[in-house]
């Protein structure tokens, strides 16, 4: 395995989420992701002595962008993201392009869906890395996916495919801990899906234990998460006994059911 000169290191901010950093460990410089909250940053920045490079943002909701001009006003960073993200966005990037931040080369997916202007970063293991790395936002969550606030469940649905034929291994970090709430829903339309019990009672000793669920890996979401999975036989099923149907149509129309059940699902 290729020794990393990069680290990724998680931030818990506001309730749930997680604020992503990527250091270069040669030389202490730091790329973050979605800083909502520049405060959270600012003090791990000052407890480490890192030094901030640049600020890469996946789409506009306030506790992605929250942080950009209190860190901006800080250490004017570049500020990479779709440019109908924030105002703030100093260099504006587009589905497909390839930007080099602390000599990490990362791939820019389009990812709508939860919202418009929804993008992805993927960093393949030519980059030093043990593993490629996919920093999705409110996309894919460990065993669920995001809310539509804007895009269609078309829109969701391709780029959940989009992430789907990434390489297996690859190593997602979604921003926020809702494992364990996600995978009480998986339960509910998959429970007999045996890997998903195994990785439940995982998920479960590590939030006992106050450790985070995150990164997950494409393998493992592929393996448990509902969304990924509305090929499978015994979800179909159960949403077509949800519905009162005696069939689904299609991928999209089940992924359609399971997201809009996931929206008014209560947990315990």
């Amino acid at each position: 395995m290729t020794q990393a000169t990069y680290m990724v290191h998680a931030l818990p901010a506001f309730y749930d989420n997680y604020i992503w950093v990527i250091e270069r460990c040669s030389d202490g410089h730091v790329v973050v992701i979605d800083p909502g909250d520049a405060t959270v940053v600012l003090d791990w920045l000052a407890e480490h002595s890192f030094t901030l490079k640049a600020i890469l943002i996946t789409h506009k909701h306030a506790d992605h962008i929250g942080g950009i001009a209190k860190l901006t006003q800080f250490t004017p960073v570049p500020v990479h993201g779709n440019l109908t993200s924030s105002h703030l966005i100093t260099h504006g990037i587009s589905v497909g392009d390839e930007i080099e931040v602390i000599g990490l080369k990362m791939q820019v997916l389009d990812l709508k869906g939860h919202t418009l202007d929804h993008i992805g970063f993927f960093a393949t293991a030519e980059n030093n890395i043990p593993e490629p790395w996919l920093f999705c936002g409110d996309t894919l969550f460990s065993a669920g996916c995001g809310r539509l606030f804007e895009g269609s469940p078309s829109q969701m649905l391709t780029a959940l495919d989009k992430i789907a034929e990434l390489p297996r291994q690859t190593q997602i970090y979604p921003a926020h801990e809702y494992t364990c709430a996600n995978i009480q829903f998986a339960l509910h339309v998959n429970p007999g899906n045996a890997e998903l019990h195994n990785y439940a009672s995982v998920c479960h000793q590590q939030r006992a234990k106050g450790l985070r669920t995150l990164p997950t890996t494409l393998a493992m979401e592929l393996a448990v998460n509902p969304f990924l999975r509305c090929q499978d036989q015994e979800i179909i099923s159960i949403v077509c006994q949800h519905l009162n149907k005696t069939d689904a149509n299609s991928r999209l129309s089940v992924f359609t059911s399971l997201r809009a059940w996931k929206d008014v699902f209560k947990t315990n």
